[in-house]
């Protein structure tokens, strides 16, 4: 990890960003809430901006009814600065529906992305996710 401030604060953010990534991993579509400021913004670059939780639950609960076996795995690598940090993850599901083809449904497929997020202290207040919209199809076609 790179630290550019207090390294103290940088790791606790750390485990606050792996805690965070653990519950956009679970079922419990209220799980991530507990990190986010009442009026933080979840930006993805393809699903857009979300202000508010309500609004990131919703999103939140699309993604997860689209793929009820959503993973998202921080890779381990971390980048802090005195107002955030970011990082490199991995995202992965089943395929469930046939919009990429049926011989493609039921496959598992895997993408990387990069997260910045930005915190009042150890609370998020906004979480901006950048990942390659067509990812998930080429990994889906990739030769296991």
């Amino acid at each position: 990890m790179a630290a550019n401030g207090d390294p103290a604060l940088a790791a606790l953010r750390i485990e606050v960003a792996a805690a965070l990534f653990g519950a956009w991993s679970g079922t419990d579509l209220d799980g991530p809430r507990r990190y986010f400021a009442d009026d933080g913004v979840l930006y993805d670059i393809i699903g857009g901006e979300h202000r508010g939780w309500p609004a990131i639950r919703a999103y939140f609960g699309r993604g997860r009814h689209r793929y009820p076996d959503l993973v998202l795995e921080p890779t381990g690598d971390f980048w802090s600065r005195p107002d955030g940090l970011a990082m490199l993850w991995t995202m992965s599901a089943t395929q469930a529906t046939d919009d990429l083809g049926p011989e493609l449904t039921g496959r598992r497929w895997t993408v990387e992305g990069m997260s910045y997020l930005i915190f009042d202290e150890l609370t998020v207040i906004r979480e901006a996710d950048y990942h390659d919209g067509g990812s998930r199809e080429r990994s889906l076609r990739t030769p296991a």
